[in-house]
């Protein structure tokens, strides 16, 4: 395992563990730990990354934006890996 999808993967953990606990108290905002801790995780894990792409949630909400050409080129590519 390389030294970068091993930081990816322990980064995502951290980030999502502090969105979880963001969601109990309303001191620490939830919304960017977790959306950063899933953005790692699909980086580090292409396991993770596919199940992702292929939930529901996902065809739902963000894949008509890509279709229409809504993100930038930049951010797709982050995204798809």
């Amino acid at each position: 395992m390389s030294m970068k999808r091993m930081i990816c993967l322990v980064g995502g953990v951290i980030l999502l563990v502090l969105g979880l606990i963001g969601l109990a108290l309303p001191v620490i905002p939830q919304i960017p730990f977790l959306a950063g801790g899933l953005f790692l995780l699909m980086k580090g894990s292409g396991r993770f990354r596919a199940k992702i792409l292929s939930s529901k949630l996902y065809r739902k909400h963000i894949r008509w934006r890509i279709e229409a050409n809504r993100y930038t080129k930049r951010l797709l590519q982050a995204i798809e890996g």
